[in-house]
């Protein structure tokens, strides 16, 4: 029989206390997401068919947000068609795998970061809506409260005129679009977008007199402290799951070991 000997002064050995991350949701009947999947067969054996089926299943769950396919045979694969892709979601270069895989990343982490900002922004809002009904002028509001609610304008911005491009043209299928329009009230015309909210610290014009100039920026900050802008009502999104397809890239640089 093994003793154990304590060491003074020596690690606790406990278990590590840490946020743990949702599973994402999945069909009982198929795997566990989060997954790396393969299918390997010879050609013609319908792989490809297999993978759209399988990508269309779990899309039309709402298990899977967005998709990514890197393929050089997109055009002529038709089955591929059927999910629902953004044109610049689609990567047909060979001999640039590597670029793929990075901008891919890069706009997963730009999703995932708006994300984490949603229940942030709701009680944030939240606290300044009350503070705005009990009568408190905007530059009463703490200081650190306006300036991430201002800032979170340009973001929401540009993901609802984002949204609101891809439904003008007819590109919008994937779950998360379909979820943030249903939640979202966006307005007809996007150009109106840029009078829903106009950032604080814009340069004030130029004037020839520098005192009339100082005289200005005083009485038009002093208006802007007391004046509530009109913030983005809190935005809903669907938590980014991501699909990456990646069809005939055998023997390209997306399988090397130095990768």
């Amino acid at each position: 029989m093994i003793e154990s000997e304590i060491i003074p002064g020596g690690l606790v050995c406990g278990e590590v206390e840490h946020q743990k991350t949702k599973p994402v949701p999945y069909p009982n009947h198929l795997f566990k997401l989060h997954t790396l999947a393969s299918f390997v067969g010879a050609r013609g054996k319908g792989k490809t068919n297999l993978v759209s089926l399988l990508s269309k299943e779990h899309i039309d769950k709402g298990y899977f947000t967005r998709v990514y396919v890197i393929s050089p045979t997109f055009a002529s694969n038709e089955v591929l068609h059927v999910l629902p892709l953004r044109p610049e979601d689609i990567y047909l270069n060979y001999h640039d795998a590597g670029v793929a895989l990075d901008e891919i990343i890069e706009k997963v982490s730009a999703e995932h970061r708006i994300y984490k900002h949603e229940k942030l922004y709701r009680e944030t809002h939240e606290s300044c809506m009350k503070q705005k009904r009990l009568g408190l002028s905007y530059k009463e509001v703490d200081k650190n409260k306006r300036e991430y609610m201002e800032a979170m304008q340009r973001h929401i911005h540009s993901m609802y005129a984002a949204l609101q491009e891809r439904l003008e043209n007819m590109m919008v299928q994937a779950p998360a679009d379909i979820y943030m329009a249903e939640h979202a009230k966006l307005p007809k015309d996007s150009k109106d977008y840029g009078k829903l909210y106009q950032a604080k610290r814009q340069k004030i014009e130029e004037v020839k007199d520098d005192t009339l100039k100082e005289a200005n920026r005083e009485e038009e900050k002093d208006e802007e402290n007391e004046k509530w802008p009109d913030f983005y009502p809190p935005f809903k999104m669907k938590k980014p799951s991501p699909l990456i397809i990646i069809d005939d890239m055998s023997h390209s640089d997306i399988y090397s070991t130095s990768r």
